[in-house]
C-alpha cells in the first residue's frame, strides 16, 4: 500500500516496485496501478509515456520520504523532466495523486 501519512489517505493499494534494469519498462504496457522506482542515488528524473495508454501523476520523494516535487496528468506520449534530484518517484494513474502537496510524508507497506 502507499500511504500518504500527513493526510492519512491510501494513494494505491498494491503496487510494482522497479528497480536496474526494469525501470526502462515502468508502466509501459501495463494495466492501470501504481509503480515505485527506487534510485540508488538521488537524480533529476527523465521519464515519457511512449506505451503507457493512460495518464499518470509523478511523485518525486526525498531520502526521507517527503514530497519534493510533483506533476498531474502527464498525458500518454509525453515527456516529462525533473526539476529537482528524487530518490524514489511514484508513478501513479491519474487522478490519484491529486491530493497530495508538496511536504507531504509518504510511507509503503
Amino acid at each position: 500500500m502507499i500511504f500518504n501519512k500527513t493526510k492519512n489517505r491510501v494513494l494505491a493499494k498494491e503496487y510494482s516496485i522497479y528497480k536496474g534494469v526494469f525501470q526502462a519498462k515502468g508502466l509501459m504496457f501495463s494495466n492501470k496501478k501504481a509503480a515505485v522506482f527506487p534510485f540508488s542515488n538521488p537524480r533529476k528524473v527523465s521519464i515519457h509515456t511512449i506505451l503507457v495508454f493512460y495518464p499518470i501523476d509523478i511523485i518525486l520523494l526525498d531520502d526521507k520520504s517527503r514530497v519534493i516535487e510533483k506533476k498531474e496528468n502527464i498525458a500518454p506520449y509525453s515527456f516529462y523532466k525533473s526539476e529537482k534530484e528524487a530518490s524514489l518517484m511514484i508513478e501513479l494513474p491519474s487522478p490519484s495523486g491529486k491530493t497530495v502537496s508538496l511536504r507531504d510524508t509518504i510511507s509503503f507497506k
